[in-house]
């Protein structure tokens, strides 16, 4: 039987979709594409006007037993999706009512996003808007019973036609007795920085691990203005000049930031100390005549670890060395 969790309609900041406008582009996701899913969440439809980017938050809650995922794929309308995350929010029900969904990241709407830690991360780009993680045998992550999560989804519609859009995440459960080590996500970042129109900037964040992990993957994500990043471990008091970089990126192509450059550590992972640390460090040239900052630009180090049954994350603003 599959678990599936949609939307109710609740909450819904517009009128039908299809009442907006005309010569709509129906670009909405297949739930068939869902093949063996044991659970499937599908978000309402959105409109994204010609020439806009828009991101929407869709809220529900797992209705099951606490279990293992072991395997999960996202898709998104193809040819226009940013990214569809699946995050884990503490709020009570009452204050976002599952099928509630929203336009979100823009303005005062940013503060429905705090707080929120990603709930499954993957692990493999298929393309822009699908994606996938897949575990080794005994490995999951936990979801437990009750856990409230959101759905955020970013679309950029650079057509000129209006588009009808629709998202799919769904996944493979193992019981909770099956499972042998519990993965979870990290996101370490620097969210702080401000980016001068027209000049070359460089920051860096230093943030500790805080748990004996291996680490099995490890992603960069930037915007179209990054240059180049890179990530380094360290020891607890080892100088940043003597760190061993793990993950490097020195020319950032623009695509990536639909389509994340994923390094994935052989075997049982990369080994790291609570004491140790993640530096990364990220590079950009603003060649527009605006200031940026986050989260219209980025600096993410992010992926999978375990032990770990809870994600965890970092912003960690440090000037770079030298």
């Amino acid at each position: 039987m599959v678990l599936i969790l949609l939307a109710c309609t609740a909450g819904t900041t517009s009128d039908s979709p299809e009442s907006e406008a005309d010569n709509i582009r129906d670009l909405r996701t297949d739930p068939a594409e869902a093949k063996d899913a044991d659970f499937l969440i599908q978000s309402p439809d959105y409109l994204v006007p010609p020439n806009e980017q828009l991101m929407f938050c869709y809220w529900g809650t797992w209705e099951g037993p606490t279990v293992g995922v072991n395997f999960y794929e996202f898709l998104q309308s193809p040819g226009f999706g940013h990214h569809a995350v699946l995050t884990q929010v503490q709020e009570d029900s009452s204050d976002a009512p599952d099928g509630t969904w929203l336009q979100c990241g823009t303005g005062e709407d940013q503060t429905v996003m705090s707080g929120t830690k990603p709930l499954i991360a993957g692990n493999e780009v298929v393309e822009p808007g699908h994606g996938r993680m897949t575990l080794p045998e005994g490995k999951a992550v936990k979801i437990l019973e009750g856990q409230r999560w959101m759905l955020q989804s970013h679309y950029i519609n650079s057509s000129a036609d209006p588009i009808l859009v629709r998202d799919l995440a769904w996944g493979k459960t193992i019981p909770v007795e099956n499972v042998e080590d519990w993965v979870g996500s990290y996101t370490f970042n620097h969210t702080g920085f401000s980016l001068p129109p027209h000049e070359a900037t460089s920051i860096s964040f230093d943030c500790s691990w805080n748990h004996d992990l291996h680490i099995l993957s490890m992603a960069g994500h930037m915007h179209g203005t990054g240059r180049s990043i890179f990530g380094a471990t360290l020891g607890d008091d080892q100088p940043v000049e003597e760190a061993e970089v793990v993950y490097d990126v020195p020319v950032w192509n623009e695509d990536w930031r639909y389509a994340p450059q994923i390094l994935m550590f052989p075997g049982e992972g990369l080994e790291v100390k609570a004491s140790d640390r993640l530096y990364g460090q990220c590079d950009w040239y603003n060649d527009t005549d605006t200031t940026l900052a986050f989260p219209n630009e980025m600096c993410v180090l992010m992926g999978l670890a375990w032990p770990l049954e809870q994600a965890i994350g970092c912003d960690g603003a440090h000037p770079p060395p030298g």
